[in-house]
Order: C-alpha cells, then sequence, then structure tokens
C-alpha cells in the first residue's frame, strides 16, 4: 500500500509531464495549464462518482484548491476502503 505522500508525489508528477510546456512550447500558457489542472482533478472526482461539492455547489465551481482537497480526501477515502 503507498503511502499519501506517494500518491500526492506521483499525481503532481504526472500533471507536471502531461500539462506544463516543455522547453519550446510556446502554446502552452500557465493560464491553460491551470484549467487544464482543474478539468483533471473534476474528471477524476468524476470517475469517483462524485457531482458536487459537499456545500453542493457543482464542480466547476470550485476553485483549484477546492478541487484539490476534493480529489485528496477521495484518494485518503480509497486508501482506508482496501
Amino acid at each position: 500500500m503507498k503511502s499519501n505522500k506517494t500518491y500526492a508525489t506521483s499525481g503532481v508528477r504526472l500533471f507536471y509531464e502531461r500539462y506544463l510546456p516543455k522547453k519550446g512550447d510556446d502554446n502552452m500558457t500557465s493560464e491553460k495549464a491551470f484549467e487544464q489542472k482543474k478539468d483533471l482533478l473534476m474528471n477524476q472526482i468524476i470517475e469517483s462518482g462524485y457531482f458536487k461539492a459537499e456545500d453542493g455547489r457543482h464542480l466547476y465551481e470550485l476553485n483549484l484548491s477546492e478541487l484539490e482537497q476534493t480529489h485528496h480526501d477521495l484518494q485518503n477515502q480509497k486508501i482506508r476502503e482496501i
């Protein structure tokens, strides 16, 4: 079983590898990378079966830190179920 730190580290590494600009890639802006990060988190949360935050807001209404926290909480919940 992996620790929470491993999950967080691998998720961050995956994000950087997929979405942050590589040398010479002028088409990727930080704003685009930010939006892609939000989309990635929303898709992963939806795949876990959640469509709204605990307070009833839709996922697209959450800011990046709220999405990250929700995703982190779901990962911890999965770990506890194993």
